[in-house]
């Protein structure tokens, strides 16, 4: 029996009901070339259910060109992930893209030791990871020397490294600049300041803030980016809402047993010099360790104002206001502290 009898016979016991006619029409039109004929030949006498799986993927294009013709063959799909616009490999859980099947493959690299997809081979043939793979260093074409490039020459373009990359220039969608920008395959550039980040409750002063990352989480709960380790732990001034966790769940980190947390840190009196935004983030004051950046900023704008008196004068009320109602209150304690124009 030739081969393309084999692959009529194969496609007749897959589906009966598919009329034989119809089944070589679409035979013949997938047979481009004798070295499909022998693959495909090849593949459904080493595995007969294999127009039921889709793999190989000369076996996904016969089954979808035969699903064209009115066969109620399944859609090739991947069996770990589903998608079905993806060329298929036999592996012994089924057909699977080649992301899966990297994956199912996965082994120790021989650097890190870490168990990941085999990206490349050392010189001795031993499996290396993409993190640890050496890449192809080359002259870029924007600062001439001699490094890793990101992207390559294309349309004109010349190559570029990893130091001068900087990513597509596109109007970003968030906040309208042109600006090196993400997520264009997506149809909505985003530039760096704007992706969206993940939020979550912060320890220190209960808001919700993007976590200052998984490795730098607490045993009470998450740290928000603008809590900084410089940032005391509780704030007097804000009350219960910004009670946070004691010097004790700052660092799982070995060390002396930290001192019990006091239950309340008196401020000075509204009329002192030393206010809590003088060192704001320091350790150095308790004021400080009282109160949060909001806090501390109101307080020291206050003090600020109030040049000895008790309540700020009404015409510098506008100005106490804009102070305090800005969005970044690290920077405006900073302003206050350093600006010459703040100072006068």
């Amino acid at each position: 029996m030739d081969r393309r009898a084999q692959i009529l016979a194969a496609v007749a016991a897959a589906d009966p009901a598919l009329a034989a006619a119809h089944a070589a029409a679409v035979v013949d039109a997938v047979l481009t070339h004798p070295a499909v004929t022998r693959e495909l030949a090849a593949a459904l006498v080493a595995d007969p259910g294999a127009l039921f799986v889709g793999a190989p993927p000369v076996i996904g294009r016969l089954v979808t060109a035969l699903r064209s013709a009115g066969s109620v063959l399944p859609e090739p799909a991947c069996a770990r992930c589903g998608p079905t616009d993806r060329a298929l490999t036999r592996s012994p859980a089924g057909g699977v893209c080649p992301r899966c099947r990297r994956r199912q493959l996965a082994t120790a690299c021989a650097r890190c030791g870490v168990v990941k997809p085999v990206a490349a081979r050392d010189g001795q043939g031993r499996p290396v990871c993409a993190s640890c793979a050496d890449r192809p260093q080359r002259q870029c074409g924007r600062c001439g020397r001699v490094a890793r490039i990101a992207i390559r020459a294309r349309d004109g373009a010349p190559e570029v490294c990893d130091g001068c990359f900087q990513g597509t220039q596109a109007v970003c969608v968030g906040c309208g600049r042109r600006r090196p920008c993400a997520y264009l395959a997506q149809a909505r550039p985003t530039c760096q300041a704007c992706r969206p980040r993940a939020l979550a409750v912060c320890a220190h002063c209960g808001g919700h803030r993007p976590p200052a990352g998984t490795a730098r989480r607490r045993p009470a709960g998450p740290k928000g980016r603008s809590v900084t380790l410089a940032t005391p732990p509780r704030c007097a001034a804000a009350g219960p809402a910004r009670a946070a966790e004691s010097r004790a769940g700052w660092s799982t980190r070995p060390g002396p047993a930290p001192r019990p947390a006091r239950t309340a840190l008196p401020g000075p009196p509204p009329t002192s010099p030393v206010t809590s935004a003088s060192t704001a983030g320091s350790r150095t004051n308790s004021t400080n360790a009282a109160r949060c950046a909001p806090c501390a900023l109101r307080r020291r704008t206050g003090v600020l104002l109030r040049a000895d008196t008790e309540h700020i004068p009404a015409e510098l009320t506008a100005l106490y206001t804009a102070i305090v109602g800005t969005s970044t209150p690290r920077s405006a304690l900073n302003w206050l502290r350093n600006s010459a124009g703040a100072k006068s």
